[in-house]
């Protein structure tokens, strides 16, 4: 019998092993969420069709990205694609960050420059003073995001 790493357990107890994929589950139509209630779907997403517009007043969001918005990264990337993607849906969306010139993009709110700091063997692009604080608890408020 095979040792395991598991003391006194049989060999293959507690690692992963290939295990065939589940079927669906009955009575659930595919790419359905489970919530509370009932199943709901968010039609046109999967299938790549445009969303219904919104019949009411649209929901205002806010962003807020840590990272300095005109430095290429990750994080800056998917803010603001998400952004977009939201304003597309009808929602009126604004990213709120750090900027180090002109915005990027229409809907961005710039909070001051950011400090190159180092972090993690990086270096990150952020607004850790105090000033940058107080415009983003400024800039909350006044654009009044539900």
């Amino acid at each position: 019998m095979a040792t395991s790493p598991l003391a006194g357990a049989p060999a293959g107890m507690g690692m992963r092993t290939h295990e065939p994929a589940r079927p669906q589950r009955p009575g659930r139509p595919a790419g359905t969420v489970r919530t509370n209630g009932p199943a709901l779907r968010a039609p046109g997403v999967w299938e790549g069709a445009s969303p219904a517009p919104l019949s009411c007043d649209p929901v205002r969001v806010g962003l807020v990205c840590p990272y300095s918005l005109t430095l290429p990264g990750g994080v800056q990337g998917q803010v603001l694609g998400l952004a977009r993607t939201l304003r597309g849906m009808g929602v009126e969306a604004r990213v709120l960050g750090p900027c180090d010139g002109p915005p990027p993009d229409a809907g961005v709110t710039p909070l001051g420059n950011s400090i190159p700091t180092s972090a993690n063997g990086s270096m990150a692009a952020v607004a850790p003073d105090p000033a940058a604080t107080l415009r983003t608890i400024r800039a909350l408020r006044d654009e009044a995001f539900d």
